[in-house]
């Protein structure tokens, strides 16, 4: 699949794309790239996504966060109904990992209370878990995405509705921060402190606690064409 051109009459139109836990930055681009965009509310739970999980870290040494789901058939369930599992305890898991692969980061400590009280969350199901992380990611990075909920199934593209799901193309796309951000502001900044370069697929975390604000620069710059493959 082809992405089309971002033009004027996007706005026209409606982007769906599937719930991701802590989205992943080909997610975040599509989403800035649109400005609105809708989590499709309507589909099947397909458990080989990232709608349960994240990638952190380095390119060859990345972490994978797993939220566990309640035991079942989950394949072919309404994606509102998947259930969230405690049976072990997954959350002090991934905030343990996040410690390890963020700790010493410059935005750790300016985030790290925020992350914990999202994935601490109460919430049992997976979709509103994630999108309640998207919003308030949203909100604490000042993107500027209108954020909606499809309940309209939708299972191709049509002349006012461009269907994102699962087209995300993760092979591939490494580049630096420094890469992008040295375009927009020059040699101004230090990034010395970065210690890999990032891909498509790593979650958005990569971006909180490496870059805090200056993510919104990042994602803005990081055109469409520069992550999807045809």
């Amino acid at each position: 699949m082809r992405f089309p051109l971002i033009s004027i009459f996007d706005d026209m139109k409606k982007n769906i794309i599937e719930t991701q836990y802590f989205p992943s930055i080909a997610w975040w681009c599509l989403a800035m790239s649109h400005k609105s965009v809708s989590i499709d509310g309507a589909e099947n739970y397909n458990k080989r996504s990232l709608r349960n999980k994240a990638r952190i870290g380095k390119f060859d040494q990345d972490t994978i966060l797993s939220v566990p789901l309640k035991k079942g058939k989950h394949q072919g369930q309404s994606i509102q109904e998947v259930s969230i599992s405690n049976e072990i305890d997954w959350r002090q898991d991934h905030l343990r990992s996040i410690q390890v692969t963020y700790g010493k980061s410059p935005y750790f400590i300016h985030y790290i209370d925020d992350v914990r009280e999202f994935i601490l969350s109460p919430e049992i199901h997976l979709f509103n878990f994630n999108l309640n992380i998207t919003r308030e990611i949203i909100e604490i990075l000042g993107l500027p995405i209108q954020l909606n909920i499809e309940l309209d199934f939708y299972k191709t593209s049509n002349e006012w509705t461009i269907v994102y799901r699962d087209q995300l193309k993760y092979a591939g796309f490494r580049t630096s921060f420094e890469q992008v951000l040295d375009e927009r502001i020059g040699n101004q900044a230090d990034f010395t402190h970065i210690p890999y370069k990032i891909t498509s697929r790593n979650s958005i975390l990569d971006l909180l606690f490496h870059l805090g604000p200056e993510s919104r620069l990042f994602l803005s710059d990081l055109q469409p064409h520069r992550i999807f493959g045809s």
